[in-house]
């Protein structure tokens, strides 16, 4: 699809792409944006499409000099796309000032040879309430694959289930000029793993912040017959990558080599936990910067990933948990001092004298049924 003109809009709803094959790039769908173009995709399912790269949807707009309108893909399922590179989305679309929003969609069962088994993001991307999950890529980022240049804003949703040698959640890349960003608010990374390192996340440099997140069961599980050390369940952390907590909750992640038995083993390498963070074991982790009011050492006492109430899967704390009003005093706030008012699931935070650390506020009142020890 290429835009003939500045200022044409094409707005898709309800259609099924399926099972279409191109020998380089768009699979699926292959969007060429104009100059100040329009690109709805709602309530429409992409699947099982073939491609070298983007074997679900493939943006580009990088000869654009003025920009886009707007770019969204809502309330839409992507899943079981094939390709080398970015196998459910490849993005080159989006700025800063207008991202490709991705709202309320679901990805997974994509697999990718190489590189970003959900996603492979190379321009601006912003994903809502959205779930990246049971995706695999080769090498790199099963769920995520951000390239220099590339940014990310992930709010309210998770990453689970995903599957890759580096970065079974996330792989964040330096290439030159070590300008990848990665924001994630109020979001889950769990139950992801890696056959090497980085179970929930990869960080090969690039620029990292977590706020209000849980990052818990993640895994590194070295295979048999692989003879390679295996680290960072949780996070995987060169010297080249600047990654920052706040509020966030980062435990029960191991990693396990062969049959030995599996290691705690929550964060590998540099990481500033800037305040009220939960980091249950440090014995792999430099801290750098300030550490003010940070729990270590201790149990979240969280319950497994399941639905919570709204429209992602969450872990919630169990009524015990140290994490509870252990937070910000009174509000959890972004990078710009913000209020954070809700937390994943769209419920109230605070409830209680502070906010809760990690992405769910306990209530024994909200949705879900509360754990009791």
């Amino acid at each position: 699809m290429n835009y003939s003109s500045a200022g044409d809009m094409v707005d898709i709803n309800r259609v099924v792409v399926h099972a279409n094959t191109a020998t380089a790039a768009a699979g699926g769908l292959g969007v060429n944006f104009g100059d100040f173009a329009g690109f709805d995709l709602r309530s429409t399912q992409i699947y099982s499409n073939t491609a070298y790269e983007g074997g679900g949807l493939y943006f580009q707009s990088t000869s654009v000099p003025f920009g886009l309108l707007s770019v969204r893909i809502e309330n839409s399922e992507i899943y079981s796309n094939t390709a080398s590179l970015s196998a459910g989305i490849e993005n080159h679309s989006g700025d800063a000032t207008v991202p490709v929003v991705l709202l309320n969609s679901h990805l997974y069962h994509n697999r990718a040879g190489f590189y970003g088994g959900a996603i492979g993001n190379y321009g601006a991307l912003d994903i809502y309430t959205s779930t990246l999950e049971a995706n695999s890529a080769g090498t790199r980022g099963g769920g995520l694959y951000n390239y220099e240049g590339g940014k990310v804003d992930m709010v309210q949703s998770t990453l689970s289930g995903n599957l890759a040698q580096f970065g079974g959640g996330i792989y964040s890349e330096l290439f030159v000029h070590n300008t990848a960003a990665l924001t994630m608010t109020n979001s889950t990374i769990s139950g992801n793993s890696a056959s090497r390192d980085g179970g929930g996340l990869y960080a090969d440099g690039g620029h990292t912040q977590f706020f209000n997140d849980t990052i818990a069961n993640n895994h590194v599980l070295v295979p048999l017959g692989i003879f390679y050390a295996g680290m960072g369940g949780g996070l995987y952390i060169t010297g080249s990558a600047i990654i920052a907590a706040q509020n966030s909750l980062i435990a029960d992640n191991t990693h396990r080599y062969q049959a030995h038995p599996p290691e705690s083993d929550d964060c590998f390498g540099p990481i500033n936990p800037r305040w009220y963070n939960l980091i249950e074991t440090t014995n792999n982790c430099t801290f750098i910067g300030s550490t003010f009011n940070n729990i270590t050492g201790v149990d979240p006492m969280l319950g497994p990933l399941r639905h919570n109430g709204g429209s992602t899967q969450t872990q919630a704390p169990r009524s015990s948990s140290p994490a509870i009003d252990a937070g910000q005093t009174p509000f959890c706030t972004v990078a710009t001092f913000v209020p954070l008012t809700v937390d994943q699931r769209g419920f109230p935070r605070p409830i209680g004298p502070q906010c809760d650390i990690g992405a769910v506020e306990y209530s024994p009142y909200a949705l879900y049924l509360p754990f009791v020890q």
